[in-house]
Parts: C-alpha cells; sequence; structure tokens
C-alpha cells in the first residue's frame, strides 16, 4: 500500500508541473518597431487598440468541404476579393490548410506546433492557431468575403472561420472556435471565440504556435509558442510596419496564386523528416530569438509530459490507475 500511495503521490507531482502557466501574459508593446514587418496589439491591453467583436460565418458563409472531412489536407486558390498586401507583395487568393493556417504560396499541410521561422513553410504563412486539428473528426471550415468588415471602417474583408474543430493531440469532444480577418489595408486579425478544450495542456494556445513569418529568412513574430495566450474572446489585430522586411515605399508586387492540392494529399516532408513537428530549448523567462514575443516556453513541459505518460503505464500496470485511451492515439 505504500509504495502506490507513493506512486499516486509522484503522479499528481508530475502532472502539477507539466500543467501550462495560469499566470498572465506579458503582452507585447503594440506602439513599438519590432523591426520584423508588422506590429501587434490585442484586446488585453490596458490600452487595447482593437476590441473583440465576432462576426460568425458558420451560417451565411461557405462551408469548404475538401477541409471539413479531412485531417492534414490543405486546398488553394481562394479568391481573396482583393490584392491583399504582405511582405511586400500583393496576393489576390489564398491557400487554407486544416491545421491552422492561411499560405499564400506553399501548398503542405504540415501539423505544429512549432517555433518560428519553421523549415516547412518557405513561403509566408499566417499562423492564427497552428497545431495538430482534425476536422475529419469534428468541425467545420468556412470562408466568407465581405464587402464592409463591421469591425473596421467599412474595409472589405476575407474571413476564414475554423468551427468546432477537435484537435487530435487534445482531449476528445471538447473543439474550438477561431477565425482570421484580412482586411484590404493590408492590416488582420485573429479571433477566437473559444479556446477551452477541457485539457490544461492545450487550453487557449497552450499547444500550439501564434505567428506570422516572411518565409525562412528571419523576418517572423511570435505571439506565443505553447503557451495559454488567448482565453476566450480575444482579438489579435496585426498592422504592417516599415522595416527592413518590407521597405516603407515598397510597392507591392502581384504573385501567382497558390496552386490547388488534392484534399489529403501527403506533404513533402521538411529537410529533417519531421513532419512539422518540433521543440527547442527556450529560456523559461519568456525571451526568445530576434523575432519573437513569446509569452513563455520551456522544453520542460515536454520532457514532463513523456514522464506523465510512462508513470501513468506504470500505474495502469500496477492496477491503480487506468491509461487514458486518449494519450495513445496513433497517426492513421
Amino acid at each position: 500500500m505504500t509504495t502506490r500511495l507513493l506512486l499516486a503521490y509522484l503522479l499528481a507531482v508530475i502532472v502539477f508541473a507539466s500543467s501550462p502557466s495560469t499566470a498572465p501574459p506579458v503582452y507585447g508593446d503594440a506602439s513599438g518597431q519590432t523591426g520584423m514587418g508588422y506590429g501587434w496589439t490585442d484586446n488585453h491591453r490596458p490600452d487595447a487598440g482593437t476590441t473583440f467583436q465576432w462576426t460568425d460565418i458558420a451560417q451565411s458563409g461557405n462551408r469548404v468541404d475538401q477541409l471539413s472531412s479531412c485531417d492534414d489536407c490543405f486546398v488553394g486558390d481562394f479568391g481573396i476579393g482583393f490584392d491583399f498586401p504582405f511582405y511586400g507583395e500583393s496576393y489576390s487568393s489564398v491557400g487554407i490548410n486544416s491545421n491552422g493556417t492561411l499560405q499564400f504560396v506553399n501548398t503542405d499541410d504540415f501539423f505544429g506546433p512549432a517555433t518560428l521561422p519553421t523549415e516547412h513553410f518557405t513561403g509566408p504563412v499566417l499562423f492564427p492557431l497552428w497545431g495538430d486539428w482534425d476536422p475529419r473528426s469534428s468541425g467545420n471550415i468556412y470562408v466568407k468575403m465581405i464587402p464592409s468588415w463591421p469591425g473596421g471602417g467599412g474595409q472589405r474583408a476575407f474571413v476564414v472561420q475554423w468551427d468546432d474543430v477537435e484537435n487530435w493531440d487534445c482531449r476528445p469532444g471538447n473543439n474550438a472556435t477561431w477565425q482570421v480577418v484580412l482586411l484590404d489595408d493590408g492590416r488582420f486579425i485573429f479571433e477566437y471565440l473559444d479556446t477551452e478544450l477541457a485539457d490544461l495542456d492545450c487550453d487557449h494556445g497552450a499547444d500550439m504556435t501564434i505567428g506570422i513569418q516572411q518565409g525562412l529568412g528571419e523576418c517572423f513574430l511570435t505571439y506565443s509558442f505553447r503557451f495559454a495566450s488567448v482565453p476566450n474572446e480575444t482579438a489579435i489585430l496585426w498592422s504592417p510596419q516599415p522595416s527592413a522586411c518590407v521597405a516603407a515605399d515598397a510597392t507591392p508586387t502581384p504573385v501567382d496564386a497558390a496552386p490547388s492540392v488534392t484534399p489529403g494529399q501527403a506533404p513533402t516532408p521538411g529537410q529533417d523528416g519531421s513532419h512539422g513537428q518540433g521543440i527547442v530549448d527556450l529560456p523559461i523567462d519568456g525571451t526568445g530569438p530576434a523575432g519573437s514575443n513569446l509569452h513563455g516556453s520551456s522544453h520542460v513541459a515536454g520532457e514532463l509530459y513523456f514522464a506523465v505518460v510512462g508513470v501513468a503505464l506504470l500505474l495502469t500496470g500496477l492496477g491503480i490507475a487506468r491509461f487514458p485511451g486518449w494519450l495513445g492515439k496513433t497517426k492513421s
């Protein structure tokens, strides 16, 4: 009995230590120059430059059938309805990855999360909530062009909404809803209606990457990586800034649309063959490489996860506890 109690106590300590931090994140400076071509603000700042104003398109938008019934899939060439400038280029269409990214050139369907910049996408990408999302199990993806965005000054907007989507890495049956709004003046908004997944390792972005990158160069910006930074009803407004990434007098150059890809087509593996997964050693204080605004991340959480699984297996073998089935899922 003493041995069983000791093992149960050890498991409780490990689970507690591996839970994501619940301390309020330190939000970035919305007015300061990031040097990465874009700055951001969110509605949690005392001097917030934006508000959460959700415009649901689940009923009025177009359901993307190829993505809504597929895991790890990409569909390209969605007409935006206007020329959207991003990092000095102008795009009339965009591709959507079921795993929570918008891609202007790449046709890959890698799942995340990973630190930015990631080699799995060589072109410009928006990462509103990059993870391992699985619409095949639950959820839908919608798109809609709105002639006058109600949350702005009448700009045209292209909206992509991931609606009630399940995450493959998280506890099943608890889903998330978020959207990206592209505005015709070059700004864009990440909005999060519901990010509560009833799983401390996943809630509010705890197992996701949020940010942007121009490509494989030095121009990228991380809002958060594997940190619970986006509670329900969060809005992040991204605005272009002059920088070495984008010259102040740069004229957007039109580029070809991202080609369509057959839903479910296997992506080309990255150079390390890791299929979008990755974690690096980062200071616990939230500082990171140039271009990052990390709210906090550490390789310790990943190591403790495997310790939890190991102890859970041990306790299962001793008959003390059952090993949750969702922890042992494998990709099919």
